[in-house]
């Protein structure tokens, strides 16, 4: 019983301690709530300064882009297998540094590679091949014209990206056919050669002797023609002329040699002429590189690679403004602010009380 007693006691003393905090905190609250409203209104000055003053009006201009993630493509040098089959890669060359810095070139402001990093978004634009770039600008001319030179900066790179791996790829796979090529023609040019020695020193043709009448034949006429004079035949022969065999097989090598090492020539020279066509590439590759000019390219290549990515939506001319959002921004400043004020009225309350206790513990040591 006496147990019982004492546990109600505790409790009964808990709930007293806990009410006399809550009501020790609201008393704080309202003995300091100059401090929590000074504190508030501050916050709120300061950030209506900022938006008002600080922060310029932004707008922002959009276009959707589509890409078409194929797997090949057929060009004029054969098949070409895409390596880029992602639609976060082919994103990643708008951060490309030959696409900044065209851009950069081309934009006529003044503008440094982070602040247009930092102008541009992106966003995928879900269960589809597509996604929307954004700019920022300070007005709707500037959003405008930073997406739209960006945009066709970043197709523009795409295209000599793709190009570039292809031509790499044709021009390795067309030199190594060359020089297969050259060294299969040197083997049929030695082979007919050889041809030729061996069928100049075989005869076209064979003399056959035979004799004019048989044994057989000389006895039958004997036997049945007792008026002729029958040893005045004999011994005769007849002497004909054939083709020699080794002689016509000669011929007809020598005639596959040729036809093959014709058919050979002609491949060798459709291989030469694409590999001086891809040479040009090559060159015009490394100006681009050098100047960013696209004036010196071929349109062999660039026609299989510009459907790859697509404009769905070219950027708009958008009046309405964005941002900053005033309403927002002081609310925020508000919540932080009472936040604040809460804090000092707080802490000042405990410094205080902590302060008394500290003195009245020490007057009772002396």
């Amino acid at each position: 019983m006496k147990e019982d007693f004492m546990e109600q006691e505790q409790q009964n003393n808990k709930y007293q301690e806990e009410e006399i905090s809550l009501r020790e905190l609201i008393e704080t609250l309202v003995r300091e709530k100059y401090i929590v409203i000074a504190t508030t209104l501050v916050v709120v000055i300061a950030a209506a300064f900022y938006t008002l003053v600080v922060l310029s009006d932004s707008y922002e201009s959009t276009s959707t882009i589509t890409v078409n993630l194929q797997e090949e493509v057929s060009t004029p040098y054969g098949s070409y297998r895409i390596p880029m089959d992602t639609m976060d890669e082919y994103k990643l060359v708008l951060n490309h540094p030959y696409t900044m810095e065209k851009t950069l070139r081309d934009y006529d402001g003044e503008l440094t590679r982070s602040s247009l990093d930092g102008r541009m978004s992106t966003s995928n634009i879900q269960d589809t091949g597509s996604f929307n770039l954004t700019f920022s600008g300070s007005s709707p001319g500037e959003a405008y014209e930073l997406n739209r030179i960006h945009l066709a900066n970043y197709l523009t790179q795409v295209e000599m990206m793709l190009r570039r791996m292809a031509i790499e790829h044709f021009y390795n796979e067309y030199n190594t056919k060359s020089m297969n090529l050259e060294k299969e023609l040197e083997t049929l040019v030695e082979d007919k050669e050889n041809l030729e020695g061996l069928i100049e020193g075989t005869s076209i043709a064979l003399n056959l002797e035979n004799a004019l009448i048989s044994e057989a034949e000389y006895s039958l006429m004997v036997s049945s023609l007792q008026d002729l004079d029958i040893s005045e035949l004999e011994g005769d022969k007849i002497i004909t002329q054939e083709l020699n065999p080794p002689y016509l097989r000669l011929q007809e090598e020598l005639t596959e040699k040729k036809m093959e090492a014709s058919a050979t020539e002609v491949q060798l020279h459709n291989v030469q002429q694409s590999l001086d066509e891809l040479e040009e590439e090559v060159e015009a590759l490394t100006k681009y590189q050098e100047t960013l000019n696209t004036d010196h390219f071929r349109d062999s290549v660039s026609n299989s690679m510009r459907n790859l990515v697509t404009v769905v939506n070219p950027p708009q001319l958008e009046e309405s403004k964005v941002g900053p959002n005033n309403t927002l921004n002081l609310a925020i400043g508000g919540v932080l602010g009472l936040m604040l004020g809460v804090f000092i009225a707080f802490f000042k309350h405990y410094w205080e009380s902590t302060g008394k206790q500290e003195n009245k513990a020490s007057k009772r040591k002396e």
